[in-house]
C-alpha cells in the first residue's frame, strides 16, 4: 500500500530532524521478548500478528510499558470477517 511506502520514506526523515532512530522490518518472528525490549514504541502500518506466540509477546512488550500506534487494519477489523477482532 502507498501509505506503506510512504512512511517508510517519512519516518527516517523525520527521525533525523528530531534525533530518534526508526527501524522497519515485515518480518513478524521479531516480533518477540528480546526483539522488543529494544524499543519504546512500534508501530504497525498494515497488518497485525496472527501467530498467538507473536501476540502474547507482544502483550508482555506493552505489559511493560511498551508503546504502540496501529494504522490501517491492525488499528480496526470487522466481525465476521476473514480476520476477526481478536
Amino acid at each position: 500500500m502507498s501509505f506503506v511506502h510512504e512512511a517508510n520514506k517519512w519516518f527516517p526523515e523525520i527521525a533525523r530532524q528530531y534525533n530518534f532512530i526508526y527501524d522497519s522490518t515485515n518480518d513478524w518472528s521479531k516480533l518477540n521478548t528480546g526483539f522488543l525490549k529494544q524499543y519504546k514504541i512500534v508501530i504497525f502500518l498494515d497488518t497485525r500478528p496472527e501467530d498467538p506466540r507473536l501476540r502474547l509477546a507482544f502483550e508482555a512488550y506493552m505489559k511493560e510499558g511498551g508503546g504502540w500506534i496501529g494504522f490501517h487494519f491492525s488499528g480496526i477489523a470487522l466481525t465476521p470477517s476473514g480476520y476477526p477482532q481478536n
